[in-house]
This record gives structure tokens, C-alpha cells and sequence, in this order.
């Protein structure tokens, strides 16, 4: 019972994660896969007149079927008869296999698609997800979700397909075998249930534990991967390449243990299946010939269960490794389904407490932090409680303080990437929870550790607008703002490519076409987030010029370890000991 309710529940969430017309698209694969499943048992029925007319022929010209066509088509003799059937066989044939090779290429067509759908689908639910949800999944996992499970998840599709097309193709042969010989058909279809259910037992619990362990392999897999490659130039350094290498080697060999076992329990069923069917075939053609009294339908009925044998032993066989490959994937549909809901239930949260805002607010008087509180878990300390600052337009405010102080956290609540556990930070009078999508409008960003994309400087300063959406005037504009247009112009313009993290450019430039990216937008606040830490002196002070220069028109909120930085802020805060206090000077 346990088992059934497992095979309903996993459906139910299969379902669930299809859309309207995935699931309208699906209904009609399954309709296809019903008339597959009826013109398999024609294929079988159709040899039976053909032997009975090699036995006993005068039968087919006395059937009260037959005898019209006959007489209609003006048929003599027992050789026309044979070319007639014959030939109509073969067209049945013909027929039947063009209509199932049709469905076999909607089948792979619609898988295909569900896959890519699923694929973004699984992205974009990934990308619904509050900022926290990212600093504590390591994003191997997420591209395993993208990936690896949706990859599976549409192998359970497959499977429920396999599990329903071979299963009614079997109880349709089935019913047909029963009428020919109820004996013969009964013993070997009680036979080939009893064997792969057995089967299906027998493997379920290694085949599970073999999910678990691949999908937990292939995410540390690709931990141990990107970790290489994303670190490569500390790892030439220290020469440590085959630590790395041995570490994704050790991940690499549990997958493939893992995955060997499972390959071997799918291809066993066929050949236990095969050795039982054939063993029970010559057990009860043996029993049935001593008892049968008309070698007629003894032969007819065999030649028929023999043509059925050919046709059902791999249905049976499709039919456990359908349940095993549902075993198998389970761990995938669940933690996919998981994902979505959880992306659809933040989604409803976000969109239940944001209210209807114009596309563009003006900023107009000042941004109030009013006693926020805030921590990574429930089980760790606050980083900040209470805290209070304001922020008035035009302004440029500093923020400093020790590391680990909570200056970078509270820019991420800014952001609005973090939600304070209580508090809230106006804009105007108006908790940026409410309006988030206008707020997002009225903020640049620029970070410490620059994220460039490996495209041209201009699809990096508009980011994320397509190609022909760019507007060329504000980039040169944002260039401009950034002091950055010259250098521009003097590499080739904005069809030079960075390369991968921007590796083409300096540290200096790379800070300057973000400080450019965040302008590009024209935002009323810019949140500055130690941009010039990572820095030399001489680039340091490059930047600070453009950062300067921007005082006055835009509110700045700058973060900052060095003194130099904030030299010329309206105001200072320092942030200690979970608060923000004011500070006149320091220098």
C-alpha cells in the first residue's frame, strides 16, 4: 500500500509542476500512447488467420466475416486468399509502425521541450529566491537543481509514460491471448506479474540508495569543479592542482559506482524475465499439447502466444525499469518540486506586501533606517539591533567601522537584498518593503569585488538589457559620469570584450565601468560598497574622483575602510557594537 501511494503521490507532484499546456500536451501523448498500445495487439491478431489459413483454409472461406470480401473481390482459390492476407498483413504492418515511429517523435519532441521549459523554469524559481537563500546554498546545488534534477524529473515523465504504454499494451495482448487460450495466456501472464514484481521489490530499496548517492555525488562534482576553475590562479600558485583534480576525482568515483549499480539492476530484469517466461512457455506448452483435442487451436493459439512473447517480454522488462527508474529519480522530482513551491510561496509573500507604485518615484526628502534588527540565523547573534540613521537627499553619508561590524549587512539591507527581523527602512515616509520594484529603480550599486560579465562594455554598463533595447547615448553618458569614456575610446569603443570576471581590464577600470553601470540608469542613490579597498593608492585616488565628482547630484552612501575615502562626506556613522553612531570628524 505504502508503495501505491508513493507511485500516486509522485505523479501528483509531477502534475504539479507542469503548466496548463504541458499537461494539455501530455494528455495527448498518453491518447497516442492508447492507440499504440491497440494497434500492438492488432499486429498480434492478424497472424492468426494467416496461420489458420495454412492449416485449415477452407475455415476462412466459410467465416461469416471473410466470406463477403471474398465474394466481393471476386477471390478463388487458397493461394489468392494467402496473398490477400498476406498482403493485407503486411500493410497493417506498415501502417502501424509509421503511426507509432509519429508517436515516437512526438514523444521525444515533447520531452525535449518540457526539458528546456523545466530548465528555466527551475532558473527562474531559483532566481525568485531572497538574496539569503544564496549566502547559504552552495551553488553547486543550484546547478544541480537546474540541471541534473530536472533532467530526472523528466525521466519520470518517461517512466510514467514507459510504465503506462507498455502496461496497457500488455493487458491488451493480454485479453486477446485469454480468449485464444485462457489457460495458456492466464499461466504466463500470472507468471510474468508474479516475476516483475519481484523484481521491482527485490531492487527498490539498492535502486533508492542509488539516487540519494548519484544526486549527491553530482553536486559535489561540480563543487570540486567550479572550485578549480574559479580558483586557478591561486591554485598555479601554490601548486596544488592535484589536490583539486583528486578531490573532484574521489566525487567523480562515487558517482560512477553509484550509477554502475543502477545501470546493472536495469538491464537485469530482461534476462531474469526472458529465462522465466521461456521456462514457463515449455512448462505449459508441454501440459496444454497432452491435453488439448483440437491441434488447430493448439497451434493457432501457440503461434499466436509465441508472436505475443516476442512483444510482451520487453514491455515486462520496460515495466520494471520503469518502477525502478521511479525509485531511482525520486529524490530528484521531490527536491524540484520543493524548489518551485518554495520560489511560488516567497513569490505570493513579496507580492502580497508590495503595493501598486508608479514605475519611477522621485526621491525627495530622506531615507530613515528606524531601529532595525538583524541576524544570518535564529540561532546566532544580532549583527545590528535597534539601529537608527538618516539619510537626506543629496547628501553623501559615510558608514565605518571595524570588520565583521555589520557595514555591509546593513548596505544589503538598503539594498533591500535582506529583510530586517524588525525595523524598517523608509524612503519618504514609505518602507522600501512595500514598493521594492521602485525602489530597485532608484538605487546604483557598486561593490567591492566587481562582477563583470564575459560580453562587450556595453552590454556590462547596461547589464541585462538585450542588445537592441541599449540606449548607446546613456552609455556613453554613464562612461562619461565614471571618467571612464576616454579609456573607452581609446581600447576600440564599446564592442571590446572583457573577457571572463573582466580579466581584459585593470582593478581600476573594472571599479569604474561599475561605478558606470550603476549610473547608467540614472539612480537618485548610490550605495558604495568598499569600492576602493581592493585598490593602489594611485587607482584608488582615479576613482575617488569620479566618486567625487558625483557629490551634490547624487545621495551617496559610502562604505569604506580608508580614511581618504570618505574625506569629503556630509556625515559619518560608525557602526559598533550592533548600532550607528555619529561621528564629527576622524580626521
Amino acid at each position: 500500500m505504502k508503495n501505491v501511494k508513493t507511485f500516486f503521490s509522485m505523479f501528483g507532484k509531477l502534475v504539479q509542476i507542469l503548466n496548463r499546456k504541458q499537461r494539455r500536451d501530455g494528455v495527448i501523448l498518453f491518447f497516442l500512447l492508447m492507440i499504440v498500445s491497440l494497434l500492438e495487439m492488432l499486429g498480434v491478431g492478424v497472424i492468426v488467420p494467416f496461420i489458420i489459413t495454412m492449416l485449415e483454409p477452407e475455415k476462412i472461406m466459410t467465416n461469416q466475416y471473410i466470406a463477403p470480401v471474398i465474394e466481393l473481390f471476386h477471390i478463388e482459390g487458397y493461394g489468392q486468399i494467402m496473398y490477400v492476407i498476406s498482403g493485407g498483413i503486411i500493410v497493417i504492418y506498415v501502417v502501424k509502425n509509421v503511426f507509432i515511429l509519429y508517436v515516437n517523435y512526438y514523444q521525444s519532441k515533447y520531452r525535449n521541450r518540457l526539458e528546456k521549459e523545466l530548465n528555466v523554469k527551475m532558473l527562474s524559481s531559483y532566481m525568485k529566491r531572497p538574496y539569503t537563500f544564496f549566502l547559504q546554498t552552495n551553488s553547486a546545488e543550484i546547478i544541480r537543481g537546474v540541471n541534473g534534477d530536472i533532467v530526472n524529473v523528466v525521466s519520470v515523465l518517461d517512466g510514467y509514460s514507459s510504465i503506462f504504454s507498455e502496461g496497457l499494451t500488455c493487458f491488451v495482448i493480454g485479453i486477446f491471448l485469454i480468449c485464444m487460450n485462457p489457460f495458456m495466456a492466464l499461466s504466463l501472464l500470472v507468471v510474468a506479474g508474479i516475476t516483475a514484481l519481484m523484481i521491482i521489490l527485490g531492487f527498490k530499496g539498492i535502486t533508492g540508495k542509488c539516487g540519494v548517492q548519484t544526486r549527491e555525488a553530482f553536486a559535489e562534482k561540480l563543487k570540486h569543479m567550479n572550485q578549480a576553475v574559479n580558483g586557478i590562479k591561486e591554485i598555479s600558485v601554490a601548486q596544488r592542482k592535484h589536490y583539486f583534480v583528486q578531490q573532484f576525482a574521489v566525487s567523480a568515483q562515487k558517482a560512477a559506482e553509484s550509477n554502475t549499480t543502477y545501470l546493472w539492476i536495469s538491464k537485469t530484469p530482461s534476462r531474469l524475465i526472458e529465462t522465466v517466461f521461456i521456462g514457463s512457455l515449455l512448462i505449459v506448452v508441454t501440459i496444454s499439447y497432452g491435453a488439448s483435442g483440437n491441434n488447430l487451436e493448439f497451434v493457432t493459439a501457440l503461434g499466436a502466444i509465441g508472436i505475443a512473447a516476442v512483444r510482451i517480454l520487453p514491455s515486462v522488462s520496460t515495466l520494471t525499469n520503469g518502477m525502478n527508474g521511479l525509485v531511482y529519480m525520486r529524490p530528484s522530482l521531490e527536491a524540484a518540486y520543493d524548489n518551485l513551491m518554495e520560489a511560488d510561496r516567497y513569490q505570493h509573500t513579496v507580492e502580497s506586501v508590495e503595493i501598486d507604485s508608479p514605475d519611477k518615484m522621485e526621491f525627495c526628502d530622506s531615507i530613515q533606517v528606524d531601529h532595525i534588527s538583524w541576524r544570518y540565523q535564529k540561532d546566532l547573534p544580532l549583527v545590528l539591533k535597534e539601529l537608527d540613521l538618516e539619510i537626506c537627499k543629496g547628501e553623501s553619508v559615510a558608514l565605518i567601522g571595524e570588520s565583521g561590524a555589520g557595514k555591509s549587512t546593513l548596505a544589503d539591507i538598503l539594498l533591500g537584498l535582506l529583510k530586517p527581523e524588525s525595523g524598517r527602512v523608509l524612503v519618504d515616509g514609505i518602507d522600501i518593503a512595500s514598493i521594492q520594484s521602485s525602489w530597485s529603480r532608484m538605487i546604483g550599486y557598486v561593490p567591492q569585488m566587481v562582477f563583470l560579465i564575459d560580453d562587450t562594455i556595453r552590454q556590462n554598463i547596461a547589464f541585462g538589457i538585450s542588445e537592441e533595447e541599449i540606449d548607446d547615448e546613456k552609455v556613453w553618458n554613464a562612461l562619461e559620469e565614471a571618467q571612464m569614456r576616454s579609456v573607452v575610446e581609446s581600447m576600440g569603443g564599446l564592442d571590446v570584450i572583457v573577457g571572463e570576471r573582466g580579466i581584459k581590464l585593470s582593478g581600476g577600470q573594472r571599479q569604474r565601468i561599475a561605478i558606470a553601470r550603476a549610473l547608467y540608469h540614472d539612480p537618485d542613490i548610490l550605495i558604495l560598497d568598499e569600492a576602493t579597498s581592493a585598490l593602489d593608492t594611485d587607482t584608488e585616488s582615479a576613482v575617488m574622483e569620479a566618486i567625487d565628482a558625483l557629490q551634490g547630484r547624487k545621495t551617496l552612501i559610502i562604505i569604506a575602510h580608508r580614511l581618504s575615502t570618505i574625506r569629503n562626506c556630509d556625515k559619518i556613522y560608525e557602526i559598533r557594537d550592533r548600532k550607528a553612531f555619529r561621528k564629527l570628524s576622524v580626521f
